[in-house]
């Protein structure tokens, strides 16, 4: 089963320097284009591993140019603090999930009536208390 996996998971495979070098010809060639253009904020490692994953993706040069220039200045070069939302067109920073009750709060404020959507978060805490009982209950915990 493993073999039809291909290549086994390396964590020194997913090194900056090691994806670079994986990088095609012409998805290395838009990076450093996109480099070059952008200028000296976007000189060195940050900014390359920045824009790295979008290489990775086969991203033009001329949209990772347009998608570097909507960062708003003093923002992070780091994906794990933000992404960029193509609908809204503009980068958002990850926000940290809302809690229960916000999510209950929401159910029932914008559902036609609130009886309805207390109705609803009644009925989605109940499947998910189920779900939660049949995996806590065959996994032994």
């Amino acid at each position: 089963m493993l073999a039809d996996m291909g290549k086994p998971f390396r964590l020194d495979d997913s090194d900056p320097k090691s994806r670079l070098q994986r990088l095609s010809p012409p998805q290395a060639e838009a990076l450093e284009s996109v480099l070059r253009s952008l200028g000296k904020a976007w000189d060195g490692p940050s900014g390359a591993a920045f824009l790295l994953p979008l290489a990775e993706a086969g991203f033009p040069a001329a949209l990772m140019g347009r998608l570097a220039e909507k960062l708003p200045p003093g923002w992070p070069l780091d994906h794990r603090e933000l992404y960029f939302d193509f609908r809204l067109d503009r980068w958002i920073r990850h926000l940290e999930p809302p809690t229960l009750a916000e999510c209950l709060d929401e159910y029932v404020r914008t559902a036609p009536n609130p009886g309805e959507g207390l109705e609803y978060a009644k009925k989605e805490w109940e499947a998910f208390l189920a779900r939660w009982r049949k995996a806590t209950s065959e996994d032994g915990i």
